[in-house]
């Protein structure tokens, strides 16, 4: 389910997925603020230059740490780390290979069979 996101007073962006940092009230007290995510993820088809230029200049500026955007089109995981000046400054493309998330430790995502 799409929830969103709390930027700012103007701000709540609803991305496809979240991973979260646990909070005792299950985040029924309040929608998600930055400081809480540890993953978000875009699965983008017709919405992709949405996703790639509106979408993730907003979490850069906001400072969201990891961003993955999957192009269903191209067949592709993109992963943006380091959130730096409205941009990030780690930027990868991933067709196959073995991904994990930076800040969620023991898990990895075969890309290929995501994308499958």
């Amino acid at each position: 389910m799409q929830s969103p996101l709390r930027l700012d007073d103007f701000n709540e962006p609803e991305p496809d997925l979240m991973l979260l940092l646990p909070r005792a009230d299950d985040y029924r007290a309040s929608h998600p603020s930055t400081a809480d995510v540890l993953l978000l993820v875009e699965v983008s088809d017709s919405s992709l230059t949405y996703d790639r230029g509106t979408k993730l200049a907003l979490y850069a500026n906001f400072g969201v740490p990891e961003v993955w955007i999957v192009d269903l089109v191209g067949a592709a995981v993109e992963v943006f780390r380091q959130p730096k000046e409205g941009a990030y400054s780690s930027r990868e493309r991933r067709t196959s290979g073995a991904l994990a998330p930076g800040l969620v430790p023991g898990i990895v995502i075969d890309v290929a069979a995501l994308l499958a």
